[in-house]
């Protein structure tokens, strides 16, 4: 469904050759496509990052595959997502997975084991989506993209990981969601990764939209939600005010220097919809199997951040 490809990856070898993106001095220009939407698809090969292939969208970073090893994850906060997952993804009666030998063996402290279904509100390169294929080959994923060719690209690029490829849907990540329902019938979790900013469409922070979300999963079924701020964190402290008006109880997990409120950056938001707050107990696990360094708020915790801003 491309129109037309502009460069081809198998022929090219020269570096830096892409006119509208600046990389690192010795990146690999691996081809481009123009997608059917007018944006243009890019692949990189650079130095700092072995083994991983770099898309751009319109210059713009996107995502970091690995072919040779899709468990990898670059990015800090996708690995707080699936540090998440893991810890909290209900399986079978409810339960939530285990970590040791009785789940690779089908089992989870007597509970059977049961691959997730997962709905992926937007796609880039899947590398989420990938990783969890590795850890859970049986596992169904939905993916909505607005630009279908972008997966179609990404998937002749790196084949997805397994046998059970993933469903995708066209279509703006709300609007398509009851479409996404529809093939999951109800999902363990779900992740709302579009990087949302603060200048991202009012519909989008909206009350109304996270019920929609956790109405699609599980009961206690987790929702994620990647948040691409800027210093102040006034898109995090928004979306966690939706959350909250949408009856969840909620955390954020990022990188620390986030919560300076001087750096831009990526915040995650977890949800489930419970008036019961996540614990100490399990905010200390997700920040003892997250990324470095790192830092998980409870809401008062975030609160008291914003606070201090205005002190």
């Amino acid at each position: 469904m491309i129109m037309s490809g502009v460069h081809n990856a198998d022929e090219a070898s020269n570096v830096n050759e892409h006119p509208d993106t600046s990389r690192p001095s010795g990146s690999q220009f691996l081809g481009s496509e123009v997608l059917s939407s007018g944006a243009v698809a890019a692949w990189w090969r650079s130095p700092w990052i072995p083994g991983g292939l770099t898309l751009d969208i319109d210059g713009a970073e996107q995502s970091t595959v690995f072919p040779d090893d899709q468990s990898r994850l670059l990015y800090d906060y996708l690995q707080w997502m699936q540090a998440a997952l893991q810890l909290w993804t209900p399986r079978g009666a409810g339960t939530a997975r285990g970590t040791g030998e009785s789940d690779r063996a089908g089992t989870s402290q007597g509970t059977a084991f049961r691959a997730g279904t997962y709905i992926h509100l937007g796609g880039g390169g899947l590398s989420l989506p990938r990783a969890l294929a590795v850890a859970e080959p049986a596992s169904t994923h939905i993916v909505v993209d607005l630009d279908p060719d972008l997966i179609d690209t990404v998937l002749a690029k790196v084949p997805f990981p397994g046998t059970n490829a993933p469903h995708v849907i066209a279509g703006d990540v709300r609007d398509a969601l009851p479409r996404a329902v529809e093939v999951a019938g109800v999902a363990d979790a779900l992740v709302l990764d579009i990087s949302i900013e603060p200048d991202s469409p009012a519909r989008l922070f909206d009350p109304g939209f996270m019920t929609e979300m956790f109405d699609a999963v599980v009961p206690g079924g987790l929702v994620l939600i990647n948040i691409g701020d800027e210093p102040g964190l006034e898109a995090t402290r928004r979306m966690a005010d939706s959350l909250k008006a949408a009856g969840a109880s909620y955390f954020v997990a990022a990188d620390s220097s986030m919560f300076s409120l001087t750096m831009p950056g990526n915040v995650v938001l977890g949800a489930r919809r419970s008036p019961a707050p996540f614990t100490a107990e399990e905010l200390a696990a997700l920040h003892a199997a997250g990324p470095r360094p790192g830092t998980v708020l409870s809401p008062g915790e975030l609160a008291a951040v914003f606070a201090g801003r205005t002190q």
